[in-house]
């Protein structure tokens, strides 16, 4: 692979069935976002349906997204070992029964159950999905317009998602939004045979389940006692006791790995080239991007005056300025570093939280929501897409897998910890616009953190130089 700190160079023709398969990527990943941002539409319809509480609905999304996080390790380091196309075979046919069973439930048992199984099937398919970029695409032009069509896809989901869902929930109930995700999983289960073609197994036999063990509750504890678990932990002292629980466990966990054949996660990944510090930015970008989906919502209807339906119309150019920068990727892949891209992204981050923190009561939606988010939006699409291609890029095809898990695990992570912390800020002020504005300040000095980190990090050598990574 070429040098991350390069542009990337141009191939004159694409790989077969290129456009199919890029297109493919996107959609599966397009799919999991929309159903992690269109449950918030559904849990009102929901809990009247089935006469549940704020707290028990809530874990619908908390026990989706626990699995969903603990398991990424688990489904990145499955795919290095027994190929993407079995393991995107898997986590999409892992994912369908999720939804059937979400669709068809009567009671809220069966319904989280759903959820869980669907979480699980996610875990697995997003790791082998996004490593495809990086091992099936060869890199210049194509890839990138690759990864341009997988910003693009991250920036329909947004859109799509909440107004479907809305729409389908209130025609036609909310068990036919899983229904629908059952069907559009289930098509891309088939295109999976088509269009991905088997590899070859990458001579690992062993799986390592000590180290599984003890990373999934340990992130588990990590993730309830940041964000209390939907629920799961009522008083403050529970959430430390449970934060410090896994801080152990993942103590544990990294004892383990050392040295191990076959570990769940090579520790050397985190020493090679800077990695440590990317993966931070990684985290600090979508700590920070996490308020995107709440402050400004709040700020509409608690300070603007505005309806939940128009503060949910209000929120569309959001979706807009991601599609818009998602289709902007590929053109600044070819012609700038991603290094550059990655700051420049950054930049805009920053610039649009920054303004967003200077709200006042008179300024209207305009000034205070709709210019900064535009650029703030479009600045955190550019950034995570760029980013990704930065961390993942320099390493060779055996670690993939792996190192695209690591990299949806710090997203997860960090979007647990930002909504907790930024919804902790607006709600200690003495106004809601007050509040807002302190968590979007907070959400700029957090990029600006993650600037600085990616900044500091060394630049990466090529695949073919760190060839010893493999094994």
């Amino acid at each position: 692979m070429a040098d991350a700190q390069q542009p990337l160079p141009d191939v004159s023709s694409p790989p077969p069935n290129y456009l199919p398969l890029a297109i493919f990527i996107g959609a599966c990943q397009m799919i999991v976002t929309m159903d992690l941002i269109t449950m918030g539409v559904l849990l009102p319809s929901i809990g009247e349906s089935l006469r549940v509480g704020p707290e028990r609905i809530g874990g619908l999304i908390g026990f989706s997204s626990l699995v969903f996080a603990s398991m990424l390790l688990v489904g990145g380091r499955l795919a290095d070992l027994f190929g993407q196309r079995n393991c995107l075979g898997f986590g999409l046919a892992t994912a369908a029964a999720g939804a059937v069973l979400s669709a068809s439930a009567s009671s809220y048992e069966v319904l989280l159950a759903g959820r869980v199984l669907f979480g699980l099937g996610a875990a697995v398919l997003v790791p082998a999905n996004f490593s495809l970029i990086n091992t099936v695409i060869p890199e210049g032009h194509w890839r990138a317009r690759a990864f341009g069509i997988f910003g693009i896809a991250q920036g329909i989901a947004m859109f799509v998602g909440p107004s479907a869902g809305g729409f389908l929930a209130t025609s036609f109930g909310w068990n036919s939004v899983f229904w629908a995700v059952a069907v559009f999983v289930a098509v891309l289960l088939i295109c999976c045979r088509r269009l991905v073609q088997p590899v070859a197994a990458s001579g690992h036999t062993g799986f390592d389940w000590t180290g599984t063990l003890l990373f999934v509750p340990a992130l588990t504890l990590l993730v309830v006692g940041i964000g209390g678990g939907s629920g799961l932990l009522s008083s403050a002292t529970e959430r430390v006791v449970a934060a410090a629980g896994g801080a152990a466990l993942l103590l544990l966990f990294a004892f383990s790995q050392k040295g191990k054949p076959n570990a769940l996660l090579p520790l050397d990944v985190f020493r090679y080239q800077g990695t440590g510090l990317r993966l931070f930015a990684m985290f600090a970008v979508m700590t920070a991007s996490s308020g995107l989906f709440i402050l400004p919502s709040l700020v509409m209807q608690q300070s603007l005056g505005f309806s939940a339906a128009e503060a949910g119309t209000g929120m569309v150019p959001h979706s807009v300025a991601g599609i818009i920068a998602g289709q902007m990727i590929g053109w600044f892949m070819m012609r700038f570093t991603l290094r550059r891209n990655v700051l420049i992204g950054f930049s805009a981050l920053f610039a649009g939280t920054l303004l967003n923190g200077f709200m006042q009561a008179d300024f209207g939606y305009l000034l205070n929501i709709l210019i900064p988010m535009l650029i703030a939006a479009a600045g955190s699409i550019f950034t995570v897409t760029m980013l990704m291609a930065a961390i993942a890029q320099p390493y060779p095809e055996a670690r993939q897998g792996v190192m695209s898990a690591v990299i949806f695990t710090c997203q997860q992570i960090g979007v647990a910890l930002g909504s907790v912390l930024l919804l902790n800020l607006a709600n200690s002020a003495t106004s809601p616009m007050a509040g807002a504005n302190l968590g979007f300040l907070t959400m700029a000095a957090i990029a600006a953190t993650g600037a600085a980190a990616f900044i500091l990090a060394r630049s990466p050598q090529s695949a073919s130089q760190s060839a010893k990574m493999e094994g």
